[in-house]
């Protein structure tokens, strides 16, 4: 928007209040003024930023002079304020900000509430102003004359209450769509997730309105809430409709669809080794694994240790590799079984060591959680003592000293299902191959034994030369 346009519209809505007395007009112009500061204080004025002001919508009328009046004077306040930041009609660009405004009515006040979003979606804060209701301001809380009738204003986005005729909502974007209900109506919304994510659905209306959220091509909604949806969603597609709970009223409503989160990892790139980002003991990672990609990151540990490497939390099966700084594998968990849990074994602070994380399946993309913390080995001796691990969900390590080489039998047995022995040496963590069942040539030295079970039964392990 051109700062003539901004003026020019700034005089329009100028002319059409003038008879407001000049007291109630310095109060508006004294909160579009807090307003444009604080929005200044938040968004930077930069060459390849923009911002847009929505219409502010009262509770009470939807579009009314009072909005009108304190759009045009934020939209004026940034026009002269920004030198290079641009101020639009609609969101453009990736770095775009996005203002919205409430106007609630109480019995003896007006509440005026601002928020910024930033351009992924989230919110950068808000600001609230209140003003003392008298009756030159009950003028301009006034319904708008010809903006909340549907007749008076069509509603672009129709016809939508059929399937097939959904409005489209773009990907990982925060959209904000002004539409109208008329009695008996439905709006309707598509929109595609490629990957999982959370998503924020509210409308903001002078009456209820009921979101009711569909998978593809199902008849029955998984989720119906009022005015408001918060939800993390599985990948697929999406329908959402938008109904008034009294089906004979007509009401203007703001609706805000917020997929800009969907697929966002902030630790990319890290496509490669020399990208991998660092994880520290004792941390988890939020992240998202793209079709084809893979993640990398770099295992950081204050004190050295035994650690463990673990994915949580994801609809696919990821797998885990470790290497070394010269990009040699060193071990992966990639012939582990459903039952063994999805992490590797680290031993720290003798080398650099990085780990890739990657899809089972290439073409499929997912969230995770990727956490590294501090195990403890339990301490076994080669003596042919038994030792019992109580049952537990996730495998037991054992620490094993061996004085002299030979061939060593590590016996894990639980009461119905198979043990998985996994045997590695230390510090490098190579593993050990069998050399028959259930026996291993072990050189002087130290290992670590890992044993899976099946169904979180408890163990007896053994070790036997």
């Amino acid at each position: 928007m051109t700062l003539m346009r901004v003026i020019f519209t700034f005089i329009i809505t100028l002319t059409v209040v003038f008879m407001v007395p000049a007291a109630t007009m310095d109060d508006i112009d004294t909160a579009a003024e807090k307003f444009g500061s604080f929005i200044t204080g938040k968004v930077a004025d930069k060459e390849d930023y923009s911002i847009s002001i929505n219409p502010f919508l009262s509770d009470r009328s939807g579009q009314t002079l009072l909005g009108e009046r304190i759009k045009s004077s934020l939209e004026l306040y940034l026009a002269l304020h920004y030198q290079k930041t641009r101020v639009l009609t609609s969101p453009q660009g990736y770095n775009h900000y996005t203002v919205t405004g409430e106007i609630m009515s109480f019995l003896s006040q007006v509440r005026i509430l601002v928020k910024i979003y930033n351009p992924d979606g989230s919110l950068a804060g808000g600001l609230k102003y209140d003003m003392k209701i008298d009756t030159e301001l009950e003028l301009l809380l006034a319904p708008r004359e010809g903006k909340n009738s549907f007749q008076g204003t069509p509603d672009p986005y129709e016809p939508d209450d059929l399937p097939g005729f959904e409005v489209q909502v773009e990907e990982k974007k925060l959209s904000i769509f002004a539409r109208f209900l008329t009695p008996g109506d439905i709006d309707r919304f598509l929109f595609y997730l490629p990957l999982p994510g959370n998503i924020i659905i509210e409308a903001v209306a002078e009456t209820d309105l009921q979101l009711l959220l569909f998978r593809g091509h199902e008849e029955i909604p998984f989720m119906a809430e009022p005015s408001r949806i918060e939800e993390h969603l599985p990948p697929g597609i999406y329908i959402l409709e938008v109904t008034a709970d009294d089906f004979d009223l007509e009401t203007g409503y703001q609706l805000l669809i917020n997929l800009a989160a969907i697929g966002d990892d902030s630790y990319e790139p890290d496509n490669t080794l020399e990208e991998a980002n660092e994880i520290f003991s004792g941390s988890s990672q939020e992240r998202i694994i793209a079709a084809g990609n893979y993640d990398w990151v770099e295992l950081k540990s204050s004190l050295p240790g035994f650690y463990l490497l673990s994915v949580e939390n994801s609809d696919i099966r990821i797998r885990l590799a470790l290497f070394n700084n010269r990009e040699q594998e060193i071990i992966n968990n990639y012939s582990y079984d459903s039952y063994e849990q999805n992490a590797i074994p680290v031993f720290l602070g003798t080398r650099r060591l990085f780990a890739m994380i990657s899809a089972q399946d290439p073409d499929k993309a997912a969230a995770y959680k990727l956490s590294l913390h501090n195990i403890e080995p339990i301490q076994i001796y080669p003596n042919g003592n038994k030792i019992f691990l109580k049952s537990q969900d996730d495998s037991h390590y054992l620490k094993l000293r061996i004085l002299q080489q030979g061939i060593y039998r590590v016996r894990a047995e639980s009461e119905r299902y198979p043990v998985i022995t996994r045997v590695y040496n230390l510090p490098n963590m190579q593993s050990i191959e069998q050399k028959i069942a259930a026996a291993y040539l072990l050189t002087p030295g130290d290992y670590l034994i890992v044993l899976s079970g099946k169904g979180r039964e408890s163990i007896q392990v053994s070790v036997n030369p």
